[in-house]
């Protein structure tokens, strides 16, 4: 409803002053290009970089170290142009497990530029890091680090989605439009965004469907629903 009103009072502006102009509207899905978790260790040296899953929330783990952290990262670059004015934005993952406690899943912008390595787990306690991978530590392991432990993030958080079973989840926001929005006028700054779930509660981790959900002998019959972005925008032509 409202983007028919806004195109019907743009088309009747521009109808008055410029007959030839008018707001063209595009939908794109975009695969992400980057996944991985970071795993709560303190000597940053574990890491699931092309594993086929990336997880979300806290293990069962009582004694310290069972936190879990996703980063997700979208290539906006050639996809939407520079000019363009975004108008909605969704996030799709998918949910392979049930975890425990329903939990709250936060998005927030990521604030460094951060790798996707070779490292390859099938499960939450990942492997030794790679060279490249992102770690609780490092932003490339190991020759670069997070300002803070466990990844540099804005706030406040751009989204949240309750998870409780498995499923396809959708984030959209108003602020997640302003995020895409930023990194589509400034590309160098789109570093993706970081997933925080419940981390004070045991076993609420939930494991989310990478863009690799075949890899690491996976045994997945299919290729589960791969994280996706889809971005609607406008351009004047």
């Amino acid at each position: 409803m409202y983007k028919n009103k806004l195109f019907s009072f743009l088309g009747m502006a521009v109808l008055i002053s410029t007959p030839t102009m008018a707001d063209v509207y595009e939908t794109v899905q975009i695969p992400a290009s980057q996944d991985t978790t970071l795993i709560d260790d303190p000597n940053g040296a574990r890491s699931n970089g092309s594993g086929p899953y990336f997880f979300v929330g806290r293990t069962g783990d009582s004694t310290g170290g069972g936190i879990r952290r996703g980063l997700v990262h979208f290539d906006m670059e050639g996809v939407i142009p520079e000019t363009a004015r975004i108008e909605e934005v969704a996030l799709q993952l998918y949910a392979s497990n049930d975890p425990d406690i329903a939990q709250k899943v936060r998005l927030y912008p990521a604030l460094q530029d951060w790798g996707e390595g070779a490292s390859c787990a099938n499960g939450g306690k990942g492997t030794n890091a790679q060279t490249g991978d992102a770690t609780w530590l490092h932003t490339f392991f190991d020759s670069a680090t997070w300002d803070d432990a466990g990844g540099d993030r804005a706030r406040p958080a751009s989204a949240r989605e309750n998870v409780d079973v498995l499923g396809i989840y959708t984030w959209s926001s108003n602020r997640m439009i302003k995020d895409v929005q930023s990194w589509v006028e400034q590309p160098e700054t789109n570093f993706g965004w970081l997933l925080i779930g419940d981390e004070r509660n045991l076993r609420t981790v939930v494991a989310f469907a990478s863009r690799e959900s075949l890899n690491c002998n996976s045994g997945l019959p299919t290729r589960w629903p791969t994280p996706m972005l889809e971005v609607t925008y406008s351009v004047a032509e």
